[in-house]
């Protein structure tokens, strides 16, 4: 996309200068010969690479083919998942895409379904199918992943990356799939005996990747005090913890659930 906007490879990232997903909408609607089709397909390469957190799917891993009159989006090529070389689960959050979503390269915003209404609009398509078609993209990614593993040569079925992969794209497809509602969640410190030693595993990491994602840093940092404060204490503590997500409607306060010590 950089050679036919005439743009150098240099600035082939968004935040060096590069194609945003709306100008590169723009230049399929102006110049492929079937616009809304093409238009679609580099909207459903856009959820793809935000579910499998493909981080550097920048505007030169996108293209156009021509053959003879005809001008079509290429065949999506380079798509690389970033989620089996993640040595930290908790930085997933914080993993920047190559283009913004919405308004915004953090998966954690990205997660939104404020994200997707507003790049459907960037791209002249309707928000809410779009928010619709990415969750039903999400909803297939397990899936076709599998069977894609399932045909790799024999020497690399077991190989420790795939299965992470897999693994991990799972968990994030299923988070991805329900971008459409509102997360809420009351966590709970695990029940324990007088004599056990505290929990050593940062509350953070016991957070369902969607909440994990939807969270700001501020709020992860919180949270986390709040966990050493539990793990010194011998009782379990529920802690309340209301998050809104681009809610259509959000829960007046007396429909929040009440949690006490103990």
């Amino acid at each position: 996309m950089c050679q036919a906007m005439g743009i150098p490879p240099t600035k082939k990232y968004q935040s060096d200068g590069g194609p945003t997903p709306k100008d590169i909408g723009t230049l399929v609607r102006q110049h492929c010969t079937n616009p809304k089709r093409d238009v679609e397909a580099f909207r459903d390469a856009l959820i793809f690479n935000w579910v499998i957190a493909g981080i550097d799917a920048h505007a030169k891993n996108y293209g156009l083919v021509l053959e003879g009159n005809a001008v079509a989006l290429a065949p999506l090529y380079n798509l690389a998942s970033w989620l089996p070389y993640e040595s930290d689960r908790p930085s997933l959050p914080k993993a920047k895409l190559a283009m913004k979503i919405g308004g915004d390269y953090t998966l954690r915003k990205s997660d939104r379904k404020s994200a997707w209404l507003r790049t459907g609009e960037a791209l002249g398509l309707d928000g809410d199918e779009t928010v619709s078609r990415a969750e039903q993209i999400a909803s297939k990614v397990p899936a076709a992943l599998g069977q894609a593993a399932e045909s790799i040569p024999a020497e690399f079925s077991g190989s420790e990356i795939v299965e992470m992969l897999l693994d991990r794209a799972d968990s994030r497809a299923r988070a991805c799939s329900r971008v459409s509602t509102a997360v809420g969640v009351a966590l709970a410190a695990p029940k324990r005996s007088a004599d056990q030693a505290p929990q050593e595993k940062p509350v953070v990491d016991l957070l369902e990747p969607s909440l994990h994602e939807a969270l700001e840093p501020t709020e992860l940092d919180e949270l986390e005090a709040c966990g050493k404060m539990v793990s010194q204490t011998k009782n379990p503590v529920c802690l309340p913890l209301r998050i809104e997500v681009d809610a259509a409607a959000c829960c007046k306060p007396e429909q929040v659930p009440q949690f006490r010590p103990g």
